[in-house]
């Protein structure tokens, strides 16, 4: 598979996710991915003031509710949209999709 552009991608997750698995499975799908994690509002507020991402994720975070992470990345990245998945193969599944439609 030719390799992508480098692709930005924000993760809400508990601090417990194997985030490794992830990278590992894009990079042997050729999708260069910087990853940047977010397991409570203060680490997610610095990472949306920080730098742009091109897709955001959420996994159910404890003391982190998915209204409030869209409210956080509503104020300083409106154009994000945070797309909500059961666990890191539905996060897969799309970040492969986004990939395959950034390519064409």
């Amino acid at each position: 598979m030719a390799q992508s552009a480098n692709l930005s991608i924000l993760l809400v997750c508990p601090w417990t996710t194997h985030v490794g698995a992830l990278r590992a499975a894009l990079r042997d799908e050729g999708i260069d991915a910087e990853i940047a994690t977010a397991d409570f509002e203060v680490r997610l507020r610095a990472a949306v003031e920080q730098r742009p991402f091109a897709v955001a994720y959420y996994v159910a975070t404890p003391g982190l509710p998915f209204d409030v992470v869209e409210s956080l990345v509503r104020q300083h990245a409106p154009k994000l949209c945070v797309t909500m998945h059961d666990n890191l193969d539905g996060v897969l599944a799309e970040i492969r999709r986004f990939a395959v439609d950034r390519r064409s």
